[in-house]
């Protein structure tokens, strides 16, 4: 399951837990967290198939969006998770990662809360176990 290992690798990578500490969740925020924070769901999961049938070959879009109190920590978080994530290629827990792309990045705010979103679109080529 690639979503345990994304969690598994961010919460282990130095510059993101200085950051945010191991707050990466899963599809939403709880309720009333600590900031800085990030969140991660996927966008898109298409299958893959070869004339043999479905191939364990995988291709997923996931957004992450990185949420703070103030522009520049939800800039800085943002920043440092392109650098880890972009260009990886490895292992991400027990999967088995050959490339990871960050596509495309912007700007969320959430105006009723006064909190800062900056979001990323992140693909991931791997090999369902």
């Amino acid at each position: 399951m690639i979503e345990q290992g994304i969690v598994t690798y961010i919460k282990n990578y130095a510059a993101l837990t200085a950051l945010q500490g191991a707050r990466i969740y899963p599809d939403s925020l709880p309720q009333d967290p600590t900031l800085p924070a990030s969140v991660f769901f996927s966008i898109s999961d298409p299958s893959d198939y070869s004339h043999d049938g479905q191939s364990s070959w995988k291709e997923q879009r996931f957004q992450f969006d990185c949420w703070a109190k103030d522009p520049m920590a939800a800039i800085t978080l943002k920043n440092t998770l392109r650098s880890a994530l972009g260009g990886f290629k490895g292992t991400m827990g027990a999967t088995e990662v050959y490339a990871v792309f960050v596509e495309n990045g912007r700007v969320l705010n959430d105006d009723e809360t006064g909190i800062y979103r900056r979001v990323l679109e992140v693909v991931f080529h791997y090999k369902e176990a």
